[in-house]
């Protein structure tokens, strides 16, 4: 597999801690200096939504968070891992939400990683079921959701549900090979997502993710530059295949506590956002600025080596 490593840049100017406020950013990025991925803050409204999906007899409930208006949005789908609270990943819908994004983060997921493997993806294929219904009960983000510009992503088992959306197939403990890939999605990010040898994942279980996917890796505090759950990008197909190792990165994705050798929580997370944003902004809204700052920024460098873009 061809790779090439791109050292893009993020020059941070805001803070995010769980879903505090996301400040403008006031340096101007490497590579495209009229693009910003945190340039536009808007206020934000949060509502909850709830429905039980009949044919499989579940009931669900998403937590929305939407930009004040009335315009048209981009939709990103967000899972949590269901070992954790799904408030954990709040941070990520605030942000998106702040850069004119709609945010719906599933609250109610399958209870272990067995069920999860069918239960989880088709729960995100449900909300979105209800997210584009013509009869949404959601003032928040009735006649808003643009069907036609929607993403997901999800970390840890929301990872592999994310992904499964994208085209990721898996084994079920019965030995089926399952495929949940749901066209309505345009472009994934997978923080942290189980690779080989878990949730029934084999080496080919990524060779029909075709569309746009950024995979967040948390690398060592100290040592190379590695990265935990970086398989699945290494088995993917080239073509707009993101990696962003994040050094000490872990706390910040859950995977452990904080540590006092590495970046600060919400300094992470605000990589990781921005990065995000630049991401959605390009294969979302077809932003050519947001591809050169992907291409060209410098994020090694202006987090002194904390993270690192691989791109194939």
């Amino acid at each position: 597999m061809s790779r090439r490593t791109v050292r893009s840049g993020i020059i941070v100017g805001a803070l995010v801690a769980g879903a505090a406020v996301l400040l403008c950013a006031t340096a101007v990025l490497a590579g495209d200096a009229d693009y910003r991925p945190v340039s536009r803050s808007r206020s934000v409204a949060v509502s909850d939504l709830q429905w039980r999906d009949e044919v499989r007899g579940r009931d669900l409930a998403l937590r929305i968070y939407a930009p004040a208006g009335d315009d048209l949005l981009p939709l990103i789908l967000l899972a949590s891992d269901t070992r954790a609270s799904a408030e954990d990943l709040a941070w990520l819908a605030g942000g998106l939400a702040r850069r004119g994004y709609a945010g719906a983060l599933l609250l109610r997921t399958a209870a272990d990683s067995a069920a999860a493997i069918v239960d989880l993806p088709r729960d995100l294929s449900s909300a979105l079921d209800q997210l584009t219904a013509r009869d949404l009960a959601s003032p928040l983000l009735a006649g808003r959701v643009d069907p036609h510009h929607m993403g997901c992503a999800g970390r840890g088992l929301g990872a592999f549900a994310a992904l499964a959306l994208a085209g990721q197939s898996s084994r079920t403990t019965e030995g089926a090979r399952t495929s949940l890939r749901d066209m309505r999605i345009k472009a994934v990010i997978a923080l942290c997502p189980p690779g080989p040898g878990a949730m029934g994942l084999e080496a080919g279980s990524w060779d029909r993710v075709a569309i746009p996917t950024l995979t967040v890796a948390a690398a060592p505090a100290s040592g190379p530059m590695g990265g935990r759950r970086a398989c699945a990008f290494d088995l993917m197909p080239g073509g707009h295949k993101y990696l962003l190792r994040v050094r000490g990165g872990e706390p910040a994705l859950g995977g452990g506590p904080a540590t006092t050798d590495g970046p600060a929580v919400s300094l992470v997370r605000e990589w990781i956002l921005q990065t995000a944003l630049a991401f959605f902004d390009f294969h979302l809204r077809d932003s050519r600025r947001a591809e050169t700052w992907l291409e060209t920024a410098a994020i090694g460098e202006a987090t002194s080596g904390d993270c690192r873009l691989d791109i194939h």
